[in-house]
């Protein structure tokens, strides 16, 4: 019953407070401890037929130590993603070469320093890669599109965010804009164009150089005005990581569970930087949990949009690194 959420396995039933509510919203991104769950027997079963239990019960195991380890606010909360990401790779790699009794061994792998050191080296490389994480950013952003459309109101809150993300920002930012990036050496040109070390910048390039420069004052804006962001960012995962990632008992897809978990708090905290842009660089804890809740609906709330998502994180993961 809403704002509850259930997932059923065999034997099991899961209820969580459902993002998509304002209310619970509210609750879940304010809270700063770690979110802790409950449990509880109740008498009598009910027969799920050919449910593949052993999977399960390696599923379980393994959400318990991914929580555990999103919840680890020693690491960065991007490392964290990373480390979740890893792990449902490497469980998905198990599971589709039929070697499910090795997947338990995973999760434990990556506690170790040295499996820490190259996740954190590997997603230092990815955000090294500007073209690449604009052009993933971009790519990912703009699937939302392809979604079913629950609230038309939605797509304006998406196409303002596109513009200003992405796609040329308004005239009111080209001035801070441009002296932020002549502070890093690059001189930006108003129009199409821009010359830097004497070659033609193109409208693209400029719009990239933007991203980052207004990606960088993001995240000093944070720090000084809501400090507690990255524990926001882990009670989203916490929550889309618990309530989805042992829906592969189903399917087998999870490696593409995380990967949606994942883009889901990447896509909200993107809409949340179009919305301080907008505002002219300021945002309040409101407006952090209206878009947030209205997000979760939009994909929560349509029984076709979480499996899209997950088709299109399976052919355009996050952090994508070539060896």
């Amino acid at each position: 019953m809403y704002p509850r959420h259930i997932e059923e396995f065999e034997g099991v039933r899961e209820i969580t407070l459902s993002l998509s509510c304002p209310e619970a919203a509210r609750i879940i991104l304010g809270k700063k401890n770690p979110v802790h769950f409950l449990s509880y027997e109740k008498p009598g079963e009910e027969d799920y037929g050919d449910f593949d239990l052993f999977f399960y019960s390696q599923l379980v195991d393994a959400r318990e130590s991914i929580l555990k380890m999103l919840q680890n606010r020693s690491l960065s909360i991007h490392h964290r993603m990373a480390l979740a990401l890893a792990i449902s790779h490497d469980m998905q790699a198990h599971v589709d070469r039929r070697e499910m009794f090795s997947c338990e061994d995973i999760p434990k792998k990556y506690e170790s320093e040295t499996a820490r050191k190259y996740t954190k080296e590997r997603l230092e490389t990815f955000e090294k890669d500007e073209a690449g994480r604009f052009e993933f950013a971009q790519k990912a952003f703009q699937y939302l599109y392809r979604l079913e459309l629950l609230k038309e109101n939605w797509l304006y809150v998406l196409m303002d965010a596109d513009k200003l993300l992405y796609g040329g920002l308004a005239s009111v930012y080209e001035d801070s804009v441009k002296s932020d990036a002549e502070q890093k050496g690059n001189a930006i040109q108003k129009g199409n164009t821009a010359q830097k070390g004497g070659e033609e910048q193109s409208e693209e390039d400029i719009d990239q150089l933007r991203y980052f420069v207004n990606l960088q004052e993001f995240e000093l804006w944070k720090q000084e005005h809501m400090p507690d962001w990255d524990i926001m960012l882990e009670q989203m995962l916490v929550y889309f990581v618990f309530t989805y990632f042992c829906g592969a008992v189903y399917d087998g897809r999870i490696q593409a569970k995380m990967q949606v978990c994942v883009y889901s708090v990447y896509i909200i905290e993107e809409i949340l930087r179009a919305r301080w842009l907008e505002n002219e660089k300021t945002l309040s804890m409101e407006e952090v949990v209206e878009l947030t809740y209205r997000y979760s609906r939009e994909v929560e709330h349509s029984d076709q949009n979480p499996e899209r998502l997950e088709h299109f994180m399976e052919k355009n993961p996050w952090i994508r690194v070539k060896k």
